[in-house]
């Protein structure tokens, strides 16, 4: 797996104790969605960037830097 272009989400999701496919159940959104978001194979979809933001308590600002 490449490394992760958003670390941030990435540091968010082991902090809350989340593996991959347990946030992805909670985002709405397949494994390979989410992995291909964190890679930046795929631009992340507003409304699941405010779904994190709201899940981790934190900025988009924060999660996307």
């Amino acid at each position: 797996m490449p490394k992760a272009v958003y670390g941030n989400i990435e540091k968010e999701r082991t902090q809350m104790g989340l593996n991959k496919t347990e946030l992805s159940e909670k985002l709405g959104i397949t494994r390979r969605h989410y992995n291909n978001y964190i890679a930046g194979k795929t631009p992340i979809p507003s409304t699941i960037l405010i779904k994190l933001s709201q899940l981790f308590n934190c900025s988009v600002d924060y999660l996307l830097s």
